[in-house]
């Protein structure tokens, strides 16, 4: 077991038959850490949480739409042990630590002609991820010495369209742009 999850779900308009489901997870390393209990051979323990989440909003005159998203955070990394009995090579001053942040979250529609053999589909999402990695060595003084440092942020925003036809059992005709 990698995570300690909680998960919700259920109407949020009846009338409607609109409904939620969320999850949220936990690292089980980080609430073992916590309380004492070490679960990792490096001396900083891999952390992790994430949240999914989807909502369910039909329409009578604008079609069924969705918000989702998902976002995730981790870290993990090496931490030098600052005690000269210990630093007798080049790995033992080695630190590292890298953390990790992505998100995805977005909007659906599904729209379905009054004819029943023509429907529409649209979505637009924004995407993005923030990761940092930084490596350092320490000299015999203990003191950190940068050796690496990596910032990498984007976002990107999506969007497609896709309009489907069936002509009969045979025969669909299906267009779309992204």
């Amino acid at each position: 077991m990698v995570g300690t999850e909680i998960s919700l779900e259920g109407p949020i308009y009846k009338m409607r038959e609109s409904s939620y489901l969320i999850n949220y997870r936990y690292s089980t390393f980080a609430l073992l850490d916590k309380v004492g209990i070490k679960v990792s051979s490096e001396n900083i323990t891999p952390k992790f949480q994430d949240l999914t989440f989807n909502l369910s909003l039909p329409s009578k005159k604008l079609g069924d739409f969705t918000v989702f998203g998902i976002m995730g955070k981790s870290s993990s990394g090496i931490k030098a042990v600052k005690d000269s009995l210990l630093l007798v090579d080049k790995t033992s001053r080695y630190e590292e630590f890298d953390q990790g942040n992505m998100w995805i979250t977005g909007i659906t529609n599904n729209y379905l002609a009054a004819n029943k053999k023509t429907y529409y589909k649209s979505v637009i999402a924004v995407t993005g991820t923030d990761n940092k990695l930084t490596a350092d060595t320490m000299d015999m003084n203990f003191n950190d010495q940068r050796i690496y440092n990596e910032d990498i942020a984007y976002t990107t925003i999506r969007a497609s369209f896709m309009a489907n036809h069936k002509f009969n059992a045979k025969h669909t005709v299906r267009a779309g742009v992204i």
